[in-house]
């Protein structure tokens, strides 16, 4: 009797331990699903559709589809829940067409985003994990921004910036080699009237480290170069998604279709409109800091990330990447003064005054461009402005100008 209650005893506390074990796994997988997703992603990735009749590809489907049900039990959003179901679905039935072009869910701390190539039947996942500062910060500045064009910074009516952050701060956990710094996606709310942006922190990160700081190390004394650094960067792609809110297409109707006013700038519309942007949230923020509703030094900083990003952009522009937004509103800046080079032509100099002044003059001449559509006077002006300065070359080291149209 004593040995069957031993025997009792150890069965007992094994099944103990065995779920006590199964519980743990489930706790970590839901404290870290970016994991989950990663091992996931990278099934994922390696299902070649065209191959859907062969037995490794039904094992490996099997396999990623117990993954998904996994995430979906880790999961705490119902959205996403709803999301991965879905998802499981379209590959139980072999439907891969169907699959949702980056679906992210805003209040899940991870994402997979997936995407479907017809033509070579492949996969692509990439796996984002929310940072927590960087949204914190750039959502109460969103907010303050918003306050503010609806109080009449702008001094015009901007009838529809968003009432909520529409921009995320996440890093990328798959696939390693990501390039893109900011991905567009469709919001799963059918309230939500606009598409969503994710700006990522660790490509980001990279192209400050490797082309931004040691630019600014040589272009601007070591004060203002000290001054910079990754968080500059990320608020200043920020605000030019921002802006883009802050600026949408003036529609009107032509008999039973809608138009925008400036769709007959045809190939200009698109570089005309980046331009547009980027003047005006340096507008915004110039007039933030007039309101002194900015930290000290904050409009500084913008000003020079800004001028940082338009000449890295020119030093790598092709030759014949013709109407490039970033040369022709550096060089509109350059010609009217404001940004000028040292008496020993090494280092930048910037009349912060004279630019913003600038800067708030080409913003309502871009405006009147777009909003009106004049094509023929924004033609004119692309054509004037493509051409780099001679004492601009030797500092950027680019020995050809661009094409001109």
């Amino acid at each position: 009797m004593k040995r069957i209650l031993h025997i009792l005893l150890f069965l007992f506390f094994t099944m103990l331990t065995c779920v006590n074990a199964g519980q743990d796994k489930k706790n970590n997988e839901k404290g870290d699903i970016s994991k989950l997703l990663k091992r996931t992603a990278k099934m994922i990735c390696t299902l070649n559709v065209s191959e859907s009749t062969t037995p490794s590809f039904s094992r490996l489907k099997k396999r990623i589809v117990r993954h998904l049900k996994r995430a979906a039990s880790a999961s705490d959003s119902k959205v996403q829940k709803k999301y991965f179901e879905d998802v499981i679905k379209i590959f139980r039935n072999n439907k891969y067409s169907d699959l949702p072009y980056h679906y992210f869910v805003k209040e899940s701390e991870s994402n997979l985003l997936l995407k479907y190539d017809k033509k070579s039947q492949m996969i692509s996942a990439v796996v984002l994990k929310l940072s927590g500062e960087e949204n914190s910060m750039t959502g109460k500045l969103f907010d303050k921004i918003g306050a503010e064009i609806r109080r009449g910074l702008l001094e015009r009516n901007v009838k529809f910036f968003p009432e909520n952050n529409a921009i995320k701060i996440s890093e990328v956990i798959y696939p390693e080699d990501f390039e893109e710094e900011s991905l567009i996606f469709d919001s799963p709310s059918e309230n939500d009237l606009y598409p969503g942006i994710v700006l990522l922190k660790n490509v980001i990160e990279k192209y400050f480290i490797e082309r931004i700081k040691p630019l600014s190390e040589k272009i601007f004394l070591g004060k203002i170069s000290a001054g910079l650094n990754t968080g500059s960067l990320i608020r200043n792609i920020f605000l030019h998604h921002a802006a883009h809110f802050a600026i949408p297409f003036q529609i009107e109707m032509t008999g039973e279709k809608s138009v925008y006013k400036g769709s007959e700038l045809k190939n200009l519309l698109l570089p005309a409109e980046e331009i547009r942007a980027d003047l005006n949230y340096l507008t915004i923020i110039s007039k933030m800091d007039e309101k002194e509703l900015l930290d000290k030094g904050v409009k500084e900083e913008v000003i020079y990330t800004f001028l940082l990003q338009k000449i890295d952009k020119i030093k790598n522009l092709k030759e014949e990447n013709i109407n490039s937004p970033s040369l022709v509103l550096f060089n509109a800046l350059y010609k009217r003064g404001g940004i000028k080079m040292a008496k020993d032509g090494k280092k930048m100099v910037v009349d912060m005054e004279l630019l913003i002044r600038n800067i708030k003059d080409l913003e309502s001449r871009f405006n009147d461009f777009v909003g009106k559509g004049i094509h023929g006077e924004c033609k004119i002006f692309f054509q004037k402005h493509m051409e780099i300065p001679e004492n601009i070359k030797s500092i950027i080291e680019k020995k050809k100008p661009a094409s001109i149209e």
